[in-house]
């Protein structure tokens, strides 16, 4: 079930943005821009592309989030509103709300006891690499991080690493 539905999510979405994620991302291979084999290929390709997907989902999730669902008479969910509306006024639609609001500090408590901190689990290049790739981005104009220009960002930086 749960497979089900991340393929009609990622479906959603590719009909939104309008491209494929990993046709784009193996579209880098077939053009050649990117060989697995260039360590260089391999960072700039790790500290680019995680930003471009989840800044697109991100967008995605807003957008979905706040687009209202059309209405229809005989549905037994509401209809009519965004889901965001729904779930901020269930009482409205005689929805019963489940959220369990959860203390800062028991999950400032519970992340203590995970072994990595946020930042290292989020961590796709080493930091000298992260500090130099901004430096690049910034010299190439820092273009917009998009799916449809990734694989141009990637060509734009890869001749200024030294």
């Amino acid at each position: 079930m749960a497979s089900l539905f991340k393929q009609q999510s990622m479906h959603l979405f590719t009909n939104y943005v309008g491209l494929d994620i990993k046709q784009i991302i193996l579209l880098g291979k077939s053009l050649n821009y990117f060989h697995a084999g260039i360590q260089l290929h391999i960072d700039l390709f790790n500290w680019l592309w995680p930003r471009i997907i989840q800044l697109s989902l991100d967008e995605f999730v807003e957008y979905w989030n706040n687009h209202k669902i059309r209405s229809q008479r005989n549905k037994l969910l509401p209809s009519g509103f965004s889901p965001n509306y729904i779930c901020d006024f269930p009482a409205r639609f005689r929805l019963v709300d489940f959220t369990t609001p959860v203390p800062p500090a028991l999950v400032d408590a519970l992340r203590e006891n995970i072994p990595k901190s946020r930042q290292e689990c989020y961590r796709w290049v080493s930091d000298e690499f992260d500090a130099e790739a901004w430096v690049v981005y910034e010299r190439i104009g820092a273009p917009k991080f998009a799916l449809a220009d990734g694989w141009t960002i990637f060509c734009q930086m890869l001749p200024h690493f030294t």
